[in-house]
This record gives C-alpha cells, sequence and structure tokens, in this order.
C-alpha cells in the first residue's frame, strides 16, 4: 500500500537496548509506505543508543535519531513529534512492537472515516509466549468522554494512532505526568470519536516493574487529569467519579498485591464520600480489597498452565 497519507511514528527509548532493535524493525517491516520513524533517547543508562544505531544503520524508511539527557517519556513524545512531518501520528513504546499490517490497516479505516482517534486489540509477549490481554473493559469507541473519565473503557495506549489535526488541537502531552496517556485521551474524547479496530495488531512485552503495573505511581495524575475537566461535569458529579476511580484503583492494587496502596486509595474513598453514603462505602472498600487481594494472592501460587486454563475459561 503506497498512496496515502504519511505517517510519523515516535519512539521514545529509556533503557531498552535489549528489545528496541525488535521495536525498530517492526516499524521497517511494515506492508505501508509512506512512513517515517523518529526515535529519541531518553538519557538511557545502558546501551539503548548504541542498538538504535546498529538498527537504522540500513533503514529502509526515512529515520531520524538522538540522544539527550533524560527529560521523561512527555518531554520526549512532543520532541519526537515537532521533528515529524507525517498527517497521522503514531507512537511505539521502545520495548513493543507492530505487526506487519498495523499502519496499513490504521490507514485504511482513516481514509473510510475521517478523523478520530484510532486504536487497535493487541497480544501481551510472556517470554517467547504469546498471549490474550483480555478484555476486562470494554474498548473505547465513538463519543465517549463520560465513560472514559468514568474508568469504564479500554485503550492499549501505544496502539493509539492520531491525525496531525487532533494532535494540533489537543495539544502537547502534560510534561508533569507519568500517566500521560490518560490525560491526553481525555483531551482526545472532547474533540473526536474513538475508533477501535479488532484485530490484535500490536504486541506489548510483558516486563517486570513495568509502570501499568504500578498504579499507586501514576494514580495521582488520573485525578488531577479528571480535574482538568471539571466544566464537564454537572455539580458535585466529578467527586462520585474521583470516588469511584479511588475504589478501582484500590481494586487494581490490591490484585497486584501491593497491599499498603490498596487500602490507601480504599481509606482515600472512605473518607471523601458524603456522611450519608459513608457506611455503604466503607463496607464496598473493604470488599473490593479483600476480594482483590485474594485473588491476586491466589493467581500468583498457581501454576502457569493452570492460569491459561483459567483465562481461557474466562473469555469463552
Amino acid at each position: 500500500m503506497n498512496a496515502g497519507p504519511g505517517v510519523s511514528v515516535l519512539m521514545p527509548a529509556y533503557n531498552h537496548a535489549k528489545w528496541v532493535r525488535e521495536a525498530i524493525e517492526s516499524v521497517f517491516a511494515q506492508t505501508y509506505r509512506p512512513i517515517e520513524l523518529i526515535v529519541i533517547d531518553d538519557g538511557s543508562r545502558d546501551d539503548t543508543f548504541a542498538a538504535i544505531q546498529t538498527a537504522v544503520r540500513d533503514a529502509p524508511i526515512p529515520v531520524h535519531t538522538t540522544s539527550r539527557a533524560n527529560r521523561g517519556v512527555s518531554a520526549t513524545l512532543n520532541e519526537c513529534y515537532r521533528l515529524s512531518s507525517g498527517k497521522l501520528i503514531a507512537h511505539l513504546a521502545s520495548d513493543d512492537m507492530y505487526r506487519p499490517t498495523f499502519v496499513e490497516r490504521v490507514v485504511e479505516r482513516y481514509q473510510a472515516v475521517g478523523n478520530a482517534v484510532f486504536h487497535t486489540d493487541a497480544v501481551r509477549l510472556v517470554g517467547s509466549r504469546f498471549e490474550p490481554l483480555g478484555r476486562s473493559r470494554i474498548p473505547a469507541e465513538g463519543h465517549c468522554f463520560r465513560e472514559l473519565a468514568e474508568g469504564k473503557l479500554r485503550i492499549i495506549s501505544s496502539t493509539v494512532v492520531v491525525p496531525r489535526t487532533v494532535w494540533e488541537t489537543c495539544g502537547d502531552y502534560d510534561e508533569s505526568f507519568r500517566a500521560e496517556d490518560y490525560d491526553m485521551h481525555l483531551r482526545q474524547a472532547r474533540v473526536a470519536p474513538f475508533e477501535y479496530i479488532d484485530e490484535a495488531l500490536f504486541v506489548s512485552r510483558a516486563l517486570p516493574g513495568s509502570l501499568g503495573r504500578s498504579p499507586a505511581i501514576w494514580a495521582d495524575d488520573i485525578f488531577a487529569s479528571l480535574r482538568k475537566h471539571a466544566d464537564f461535569f454537572a455539580t458535585g458529579e466529578l467527586d462520585v467519579i474521583l470516588q469511584n476511580r479511588r475504589m478501582l484503583l484500590a481494586h487494581t492494587c490490591a490484585a497486584h498485591g501491593q497491599w499498603r496502596s490498596g487500602l490507601h486509595f480504599a481509606a482515600e474513598a472512605v473518607r471523601n464520600a458524603r456522611v450519608d453514603s459513608m457506611p455503604g462505602v466503607a463496607l464496598k472498600a473493604a470488599r473490593t480489597v479483600a476480594l482483590s487481594y485474594g485473588r491476586g494472592a491466589v493467581a500468583r501460587r498457581l501454576p502457569a498452565s493452570t492460569k491459561r486454563w483459567l483465562k481461557a475459561k474466562l473469555r469463552s
């Protein structure tokens, strides 16, 4: 596929010397042209930049690479964007991969529907094994700001592709946030519909200690992002959403075995509840943390084969 809008892939890279070459090669392997790649090494402490230079030596597409002191993923994405020229903007983490038709399928949908926020399904790479990501929440589709604010929707952030016009309307990533993707998705949802491509066109690498598995680190950014949009909600509505998000975070932390953080968010939900609803909120908080922690503790002790069987049953 060679007749269509230019696509820019933005890749912030940090301490991923072991995986960045595969990420870059997955961009080179795309069936779609024209496409360009912008890679910025964000002050890695390992050999990431050397691996990048090796990977792009015989690049089949235009590539821009540079290395500088660490500034964080949001600042790096913004810098990559300023170096880009494509009509469609994608971003790929330096430890993940596109499947060969990822860009082609997104461009096809863009040409069919016009301006939207595009995202796809994905699989997780655990060691050398591919696993479905599961669907505890439904994918974001259409004009879905409220559902996204309430935490009901699923977006795999590195699968997101937006037209340059949407980026320009929303503005750059907030460089003060670690949960930069949620803040951006809320802004995107206020200006454009979401379009979901129900194909596993993306490979997410499961690494220990990843930010996604440490909700206590980015939880405050969730609340701050929501407060930016207080004008959207009726009086008192945002307070209810924040309370429910605290409960959801309590569940997530406890399920990951982060007991102290789970208790903290459950206590925050109770502390911020209205006086008349406090007993019910307290009971829900206790049940949420206890059940989530119990499920997580049991799951962590199950053999891998049993976990796969349970996941298959839950999906069926």
